[in-house]
């Protein structure tokens, strides 16, 4: 997993979010930065503005 990381954070110049996708395997991780980088579209978080204030 560690590649991956290294080569999301070369191609989008930032770190890919671990901490809002903890609920997921390590696989279903691994998919989702292999995804992004063959889309080349980063990680997009999606918010719920009812819990922000």
């Amino acid at each position: 997993m560690d590649d991956l990381l290294m080569k999301y954070a070369d191609q989008f110049h930032e770190n890919f979010p671990l901490f809002i996708v903890r609920d997921m395997t390590e696989k279903e991780i691994k998919d989702t930065i292999q995804k992004c980088l063959d889309e080349n579209k980063p990680y997009e978080v999606k918010t719920d503005s009812e819990h922000f204030y």
